[in-house]
């Protein structure tokens, strides 16, 4: 698919940022970049107060989850809920999302491409969180800079966590979501328990490559687990995202480690491909020496 290629008949979408109630600074931010990629209208953007640690559904809910994963999940149950009534695809968004002018367009041929009874769920952007799987993924970025093929990957046989911060669900699909994804039981974080009904064969998904969204600097916060031991590993693979980003323009990146004699050899986004996954391989590689030394 030629980003740059033939309009085409474009379906509605319905586009649904969830966003905390306190969180004014984020809807503010998150609406300005929305507004400024001047969208066509057939994609219509609506808010959705997310549902929070305090929530009734949330302190009712069973499963060792924390308050604020159960209520993330609750908030996409819900808005898949709520959207039952109508015919449009569902792209549900966090408000620390980027969009770029590309997205719109990039989105509507994927879902135009594909025939409407071979998905379920659009990625438009994920998490590669294991150092060692980021050059394949850099690879078809470099493919891609040459030819400007855009891409939709199978995610049933890619290597990816599933980052459901940037996920369409096809109108056809939001009662077979929705009837999955309620359980009993809430011991799984939502994008975790997609990827297992992915994995096994329940849900078809695809992921738009280069990523046509992506976490924006607000998303290296979060309003989850601020204080996660990991947040470190986080910063990095959410680098590596906006790295993968069809919007991204970076600057040139050359270090004292590519010396100049080597420059003409060393391309700028392997020099910045070195600055995310060395230092997450060496957190990752530290873990596993601490988990060797529990067994042995």
């Amino acid at each position: 698919m030629n980003a740059r290629g033939d309009e085409v008949k474009a379906q509605a979408i319905e586009v649904i940022y969830l966003n905390l109630g306190s969180a004014v600074a984020r809807r503010d931010a998150f609406e300005a970049r929305y507004a400024a990629c001047r969208f066509a209208p057939h994609w219509t953007l609506h808010r959705f107060h997310a549902i929070d640690a305090q929530h009734e559904l949330v302190r009712n809910a069973k499963g060792r989850l924390s308050p604020g994963n159960k209520g993330c999940y609750f908030s996409s149950l819900e808005c898949i809920r709520q959207s039952f009534g109508n015919d449009k695809h569902l792209f549900i968004v966090d408000d620390d999302i980027d969009f770029c002018a590309a997205t719109q367009l990039c989105v509507d041929r994927s879902i135009a491409l594909l025939p409407e009874d071979g998905w379920d769920i659009m990625l438009t952007d994920t998490a590669i969180p294991c150092a060692v799987d980021m050059p394949w993924l850099t690879m078809l970025w470099h493919t891609y800079t040459q030819d400007h093929i855009v891409r939709m990957l199978d995610l049933a046989e890619t290597k990816f966590t599933f980052c459901a911060g940037s996920t369409l669900t096809n109108r056809r699909s939001k009662e077979k979501i929705y009837d999955l994804m309620m359980v009993d039981d809430f011991s799984k974080p939502w994008d975790l328990a997609v990827r297992q009904h992915i994995q096994q064969g329940r849900i078809k998904a695809v992921l738009i490559f280069p990523f046509v969204t992506t976490v924006g600097k607000r998303g290296d916060i979060s309003q989850i687990s601020p204080d996660d031991p990991k947040r470190m590993e986080q910063l990095l693979c959410n680098e590596f995202r906006r790295m993968m980003w069809i919007g991204n323009q970076p600057k040139p990146f050359y270090s004292e480690w590519a010396r100049k004699e080597y420059r003409d050899l060393i391309s700028d986004e392997v020099v910045r491909l070195n600055s995310i996954m060395l230092p997450l391989l060496s957190l990752q590689m530290g873990q596993v020496a601490k988990a060797e030394a529990v067994l042995f």
